[in-house]
C-alpha cells in the first residue's frame, strides 16, 4: 500500500497531549522516532528542550544536540527526534542544567529543573521475565530493561536509579505511599495511596488517593506511578 503521509512530522492538532505543542500554532510538529516510549508518551528531544528557554527556537536547539551538548539519562543524544518521555533526566552540559521530563495537570510535557548533581529518576516496574542467562529482569516504562536487584519488586513498583542508570531505591505500590498520577482524569495530581481494591476478570485494581489539601478521589492503578 502506498505511503500517503509524511512520517517525519505529524499534524499539530492531532498530536498527543503530551507533546504540550500548540495545535494551531504551527501546522506541524516533529514526530519522535521509533524506540523506547509509546508514541503517546514521548516527546521529541528538540520540542522538549525548547521548554527550557533556553534557546531562542528550534534551529539552535537542533544544532546544540546534533553537537552531542545534551544527553539523555546519561547517554549522549544527536537524534533531534531521539524520544523522551515521563522522568527522563536532560543534561544540557553546555550550561551544566538539568531537567527532569514531568507532565502537567493538562497531560502536557512540563520541564522541571534540577538543582542537585547527582540526580536520580523514578522508573515504573511494568514487567518481569528472565533472560537467556537465566537472569531475572524488569521492564520499565521507557522501554529499557535492567537486572532486577531483588527479588521482592514487583510489577507496578518503582525503582529510583541515578542518571547512569544504576539502582539506588526500592519504593512498593502500597497504601501510604506517595504517588503521581500519569493518566486519567486526575494526570497530575500527587497524593498517597490511602486504599486499594484488588482488580477482578472484568474490573482493574483501583487505589484511593488523598491530596495534602484533604481531598480524595479513586483511580486505576496503571495509572499511578510511586514517587516516595
Amino acid at each position: 500500500m502506498a505511503n500517503k503521509g509524511n512520517n517525519r512530522h505529524i499534524k499539530s492538532l492531532n498530536a498527543p497531549k503530551f507533546f504540550g505543542v500548540a495545535k494551531k500554532e504551527h501546522t506541524y510538529t516533529a514526530k519522535p522516532s521509533a524506540g523506547r516510549h509509546s508514541l503517546q508518551k514521548s516527546v521529541a528531544l528538540q520540542t522538549i528542550v525548547k521548554k527550557s528557554s533556553l534557546f531562542s527556537g528550534t534551529a539552535e536547539a537542533v544544532k546544540a544536540i546534533k553537537a552531542m551538548e545534551i544527553t539523555v539519562n546519561g547517554k549522549k543524544v544527536y537524534d533531534p527526534k531521539y524520544p523522551v518521555g515521563l522522568n527522563d533526566i536532560i543534561n544540557i552540559t553546555p550550561i551544566g542544567k538539568k531537567f527532569s521530563v514531568q507532565i502537567s495537570k493538562q497531560g502536557a510535557s512540563v520541564l522541571e529543573e534540577l538543582k542537585k548533581a547527582d540526580a536520580e529518576r523514578h522508573a515504573k516496574v511494568t514487567g518481569k521475565y528472565v533472560s537467556k542467562a537465566n537472569v531475572l529482569m524488569l521492564r520499565l516504562h521507557d522501554g529499557s530493561s535492567i537486572k532486577a536487584p531483588d527479588k521482592s519488586i514487583a510489577v507496578g513498583d518503582t525503582i529510583t536509579l541515578s542518571e547512569s542508570n544504576e539502582f539506588k531505591q526500592h519504593l512498593p505500590m502500597k497504601s501510604g505511599s506517595k504517588c503521581i498520577v500519569i493518566d486519567g482524569v486526575h494526570v497530575g495530581a500527587e497524593g498517597k495511596i490511602v486504599n486499594m481494591a484488588k482488580g477482578t476478570m472484568h474490573s482493574s485494581a483501583v487505589a484511593t488517593i488523598e491530596q495534602s489539601n484533604g481531598e480524595k478521589f479513586d483511580t486505576l492503578v496503571e495509572n499511578l506511578i510511586v514517587i516516595g
